[in-house]
């Protein structure tokens, strides 16, 4: 009796404690920078919302209004160049060894295909190497992104590891450089993506057939 007393109690604090979340930590944001109620888009988890330009959001970024040292700015340039030349001895051994693949094992040199075989490393990196300014690197990275098929795979997917890695970087790569390559392959993707949503819960499957 005791002990489903305690957990009774235990059950009753938690839903107090999402009760109170849910009525009243829920009013402190103002949805109205996210939502626009007047121009609705219906999707299949039954959400009616539409989703505002997010660059519209305050600036979260601290705005240093103390000028820099020269000092300050050789340290920052000087720390800057060396991430810069670790990505890029990196990057050759990728591109030297692995190319097209989803990974290089940098101690053997092998290549490996355990995210659906797109090239998972070029996608990945592509906001990386635009940011860099490595503009030839980023054009093969975009002649090889147009080449890959995001609708097929030889075998079942990882929704998760898809969304963050080919989705996001496809995204990204998009608002950065607006070259259309990466929307459509990001809209041909997602569409693909799709039907892993339509389960039980409304949550996406874990894994997913593409076939």
């Amino acid at each position: 009796l005791n002990a489903r007393l305690r957990i009774t109690l235990i059950l009753l604090l938690i839903i107090t404690f999402l009760s109170y979340q849910f009525i009243f930590i829920s009013d402190i944001f103002d949805y109205s920078l996210w939502f626009d109620p007047s121009l609705k888009i219906s999707y299949y988890l039954g959400s009616d919302v539409y989703l505002k330009n997010v660059t519209r959001l305050p600036k979260i970024q601290y705005d240093f209004d103390i000028p820099e040292t020269l000092n300050e700015k050789l340290i920052r340039e000087s720390r800057r160049d060396s991430i810069k030349k670790g990505f890029l001895h990196a990057w050759s051994g990728y591109t030297k060894y692995a190319w097209g693949k989803d990974e290089l094992e940098p101690v053997t040199n092998y290549s490996r295909d355990n995210f659906n075989g797109w090239g998972a490393t070029i996608v990945d990196s592509l906001d990386t190497i635009w940011i860099m300014d490595l503009k030839d690197e980023f054009n093969r990275s975009r002649d090889f992104v147009e080449t890959v098929d995001f609708t097929t795979s030889d075998g079942r997917i990882s929704v998760f590891e898809t969304t963050i890695r080919y989705l996001g970087g496809l995204l990204s790569a998009y608002e950065l450089s607006n070259d259309p390559v990466f929307l459509k392959k990001a809209l041909d993707l997602g569409n693909a993506l799709l039907p892993s949503f339509n389960s039980g819960s409304g949550l996406p499957y874990n894994d997913w057939d593409l076939k």
